[in-house]
């Protein structure tokens, strides 16, 4: 027998996305995480009104920020302004409507 043929690699592994939460920091295929975008609020008369949104489709347009699904990973991303940074705005961002949403979701899980 050729020991050749015994000593080759199988098939590559496939690619899995990884990305990581501005939360908690740590790195999980982008499957598990939620998306986060900022986007502007035509509803309201301000003119630069911009409001933090879920993704869920993951498609919209623009830097996107990636978060766990736990309420506790975007408190803490809300508290070290880690959404702001990582999605390149200037200022602050108010989280108060995802956090909400997340609850939301982690309750109907539960």
């Amino acid at each position: 027998m050729n020991s050749r043929f015994f000593d080759r690699p199988g098939p590559p592994a496939p690619h899995v996305p990884t990305r990581t939460c501005v939360g908690c920091r740590q790195r999980m295929p982008a499957s598990a995480l939620l998306r986060t975008t900022i986007l502007r609020q035509e509803a309201l008369q301000q003119e630069n009104a911009l409001v933090l949104v879920l993704d869920l489709s993951r498609r919209l347009g623009g830097r996107g920020a990636w978060v766990c699904p736990k309420p506790t990973c975007v408190s803490a991303a809300g508290r070290k302004n880690a959404f702001a940074r990582a999605l390149r705005h200037p200022g602050p961002v108010d989280c108060s409507t995802v956090l909400d949403e997340v609850t939301a979701l982690a309750e109907q899980t539960n």
